[in-house]
């Protein structure tokens, strides 16, 4: 195995068990922080997910060079806002 794809593979082995032990708050984050509606969980949920995707985008775009069109642009900021509407319509 080259070091490229041995690297590869510690990195993608990495990012599962990080994702597996994400995945497996959902469960426990209830029972540690009892005042807080499930509502409340999953905005919190969706606002640190965010945060951490605009981080890796704005490093990944600074690594390479390359900046989204302002289509894209706008399609995220329309498709954040829809997704911060549709958490409002239902409380």
């Amino acid at each position: 195995m080259s070091e490229a794809a041995g690297r590869s593979l510690l990195t993608g082995s990495l990012a599962g068990l990080a994702a597996g032990a994400l995945w497996g708050l959902v469960f426990v984050a209830p029972r540690m922080v009892g005042g807080y509606s499930s509502l409340d969980l999953t905005a919190g949920r969706f606002a640190a997910c965010g945060v951490v995707a605009a981080l890796v985008m704005l490093l990944s775009f600074a690594w390479d060079g390359r900046w989204p069109t302002t289509a894209q642009a706008a399609a995220c900021v329309l498709f954040t806002l829809g997704i911060l509407a549709s958490i409002r319509a239902h409380q």
